[in-house]
């Protein structure tokens, strides 16, 4: 009886799980498809909004296509990815970066001399250019 409550048990989490997945798909998909338009060798800052977020462990979905193709994320563990970290130092502003992912609709102020262009959008984000010398 044990056995079979058990088993049970593990049913309903596997079919949780996958459940859960099955519905994050598409955001994914949108993930995978605007980090292509970021050239291998850019910087990749992320900024996530706390405002009605559903599912957490989605905030670290575009860390795996962006370092995949080459592009670099701070405040990611390379060594335990495989991977050697090229940039030295770390960069500590926004002018140090070359794109924006936006995650969730976080409130930021844009600093005096930096414009975002809009390259890509998805349900949950959206991906900006930063450039250089003229303002928003």
């Amino acid at each position: 009886m044990v056995c079979l409550l058990l088993g049970f048990c593990l049913i309903l989490r596997v079919a949780s799980v996958f459940s859960n997945w099955q519905r994050a798909q598409p955001i994914i998909a949108e993930y995978d498809t605007a980090l292509q338009l970021v050239p291998p060798g850019s910087r990749l800052e992320f900024i996530v909004g706390d405002g009605g977020w559903s599912n957490p462990p989605l905030v670290h979905v575009p860390v795996l296509p962006a370092v995949k193709r080459g592009v670099y994320v701070p405040n990611i563990n390379y060594g335990e990815l495989g991977l050697v970290k090229k940039r030295d130092p770390v960069p500590s502003s926004i002018k140090d970066f070359d794109y924006l992912l936006e995650i969730r609709d976080p409130y930021f102020e844009i600093p005096a001399g930096i414009s975002l262009k809009e390259v890509g959008r998805g349900q949950t984000f959206r991906l900006y250019r930063i450039d250089q010398g003229t303002a928003k």
